[in-house]
């Protein structure tokens, strides 16, 4: 008779991050069509896939307390380093970086509808701070004109 297996500390991590992707991704099938919705269809197909080859054989309690814990994760995205100046990272808590981020798009009075050229944009984009929009001039177009804005 073959002996049930367990899963070491470094495969066991693997599974938990296949598995809660493969959950995030699936919440996000609605907001895609077309093409896109084809690929990430595949991916969770192939997350799908790695799982059950992984966890095949394994021990069945140790198996249900993986599939409990997945359920129990969240993938979140932890940026640690901003800024690189030589061999020195600057490091910040990412929420804060977000919050000032967002106080400077909300704030910026000196628009001119330069998008290609506005240090502010290309600034947000280096640090990583979301966008606001997928459709406009800019990832952080608000929907104003630069004129309305100096008016107000």
């Amino acid at each position: 008779m073959a002996k049930s297996r367990y899963l070491n500390a470094n495969r066991r991590e693997d599974v938990y991050w296949a598995g809660a992707l493969s959950g995030y991704l699936v919440s996000k099938t609605p907001y895609y069509s077309g093409e896109a919705l084809k690929w990430l269809n595949s991916t969770l197909l192939s997350l799908e896939c790695f799982l059950k080859a992984i966890l095949k054989g394994i021990e069945p309690k140790e198996k249900q307390a993986i599939e409990s814990m997945v359920k129990d994760l969240t993938p979140v995205i932890q940026v640690d380093r901003f800024a690189k100046t030589g061999l020195e990272f600057v490091t910040v808590d990412a929420d804060t970086l977000y919050d000032f981020g967002e106080f400077a798009l909300e704030y910026c009075h000196h628009c001119e509808g330069n998008y290609n050229t506005c240090k502010l944009r290309e600034l947000a984009l280096k640090v990583g701070i979301p966008p606001l929009v997928e459709i406009g001039p800019c990832q952080y177009y608000r929907g104003e004109t630069p004129k309305r804005r100096m008016e107000g």
